[in-house]
């Protein structure tokens, strides 16, 4: 693993960031995940990563488009 401060997630998936999650060592550490509200594939478990994320005292921010699909937004 790389070290790293924060990241940039675009439709987290919750088997990628696991790996991230189970290395980190409580050292300072934040994101923000992007993710479409009519994404199929990675709505939910956007949601659900957060939540995982956050119980694990990872500030985490999530920014939901609206309408957007499994696309990158603008």
């Amino acid at each position: 693993m790389l070290p790293a401060r924060g990241f940039i997630s675009m439709a987290g998936y919750i088997p990628e960031f696991e790996r991230i999650m189970d290395g980190y060592q409580g050292q300072p550490l934040s994101g923000v995940m992007l993710v479409g509200d009519q994404d199929e594939n990675c709505y939910r478990q956007a949601l659900e990563l957060e939540k995982r994320l956050q119980d694990r005292n990872i500030p985490c921010r999530l920014k939901v488009y609206p309408g957007m699909a499994h696309i990158y937004p603008p």
